[in-house]
């Protein structure tokens, strides 16, 4: 069983969300299981915790040990991460994107660090492109192999091809950014990649963050939501196996 940590009042949703993901691929069964629960539902001092059971067949409420590998869909205030530090100090908790807003500079300073990626970081001299509507947000998520792979983009967002050259430079600098910075933090399975362009039509990093959670909360287009179906289940199956060999390859 893996667990789905969220805020609060998202449990419900979340829940009913999950278990539409799984009608998306017919490997999920019911043997394959996710508990939903937020931070208020985690007894850090007991090591359990009471949420929703997701399978393929069913929601329903139930309170069980604290899962080994746990998603981190929650972005709290700092104020309110307390429950989250303490459920990754403990060892054998392996915590998935345990923050999911960044430092930018950090960012700036991991992607700087490489030949690869710092050209995604432009000079204070660099002409940039201003409008909003050049500016092109990707959402990457490990797969069953721990590779990097870029969600759909948006029909509403980009209405191009997804084999155009230009949305394949798009995809291409994404994957190479959360490379980078997967390198740095190895337990980043799930980030969200703004790219604008240049004033050379060059892509470069507006904003680096974790997980998105318009990808559950707004209307999604059936692709996109069968590729997510199919990267969460391979992601899962590859933590499952990682622990039980306890290790992980990046």
């Amino acid at each position: 069983m893996i667990g789905v940590l969220c805020e609060n009042c998202m449990v419900g949703l979340y829940s009913k969300k999950l278990h539409k993901l799984m009608s998306f691929d017919h490997r999920f069964k019911d043997a394959d299981s996710y508990i939903v629960f937020s931070d208020s539902d985690l007894n850090v001092n007991n090591k359990s915790v009471t949420g929703k059971l997701v399978t393929h067949g069913a929601i329903k409420p139930l309170s069980a040990p604290t899962p080994y590998i746990i998603f981190n869909f929650s972005d709290p205030r700092e104020d309110k991460r307390a429950p989250i530090r303490a459920l990754a100090k403990q060892t054998e908790i392996t915590l998935i994107n345990e923050v999911n807003r960044f430092e930018q500079e950090m960012i700036r300073e991991m992607l700087l660090s490489s030949d690869r990626t710092l050209g995604f970081i432009p000079s204070q001299s660099a002409p940039t492109a201003n409008s909003a509507d050049m500016i092109f947000t990707l959402r990457l998520l490990r797969d069953a192999k721990n590779q990097w792979n870029v969600l759909p983009l948006s029909a509403s967002l980009w209405q191009a091809k997804p084999d155009d050259e230009f949305v394949q430079l798009l995809y291409r600098s994404a994957r190479d950014i959360a490379r980078c910075i997967g390198n740095y933090l190895p337990l980043l399975a799930f980030c969200t990649v703004k790219l604008a362009l240049n004033g050379n039509q060059r892509p470069f990093l507006n904003n680096f963050s974790g997980w998105d959670s318009t990808l559950l909360l707004k209307k999604q287009n059936p692709d996109l939501l069968k590729q997510l179906a199919i990267y969460l289940y391979g992601y899962s199956h590859f933590l499952l196996n990682s622990k039980s060999e306890h290790s992980y390859v990046d």
